[in-house]
């Protein structure tokens, strides 16, 4: 599967609510981001089952923190994707 469509696909299933913090957009779609659990550089896939749906926020705390807890939560999150 190509990544637009695996972002498309995990953007869909996300329903306009983050998955880490649960907030809700209205226009979720267009505002949430998505984000490799495993980061590309450390090994990770660009694949369903290593990709979630984040606000900015959260998406700019994963990457300043790196919680080894936010990172299972996420793990766990995103093998429902497939």
């Amino acid at each position: 599967m190509a990544r637009t469509d695996i972002n498309k696909e995990v953007l869909k299933a996300a329903n306009g609510q983050c998955e880490l913090c649960g907030q809700w957009f209205p226009d979720g779609e267009a505002f949430l981001e998505t984000h490799h659990v495993v980061w590309l550089r450390d090994g990770g896939t660009p694949t369903l089952d290593n990709t979630v749906a984040l606000c900015p926020n959260c998406h700019k705390r994963i990457h300043m923190f790196n919680d080894p807890e936010d990172t299972k939560k996420l793990l766990e999150i995103a093998k429902k994707h497939k």
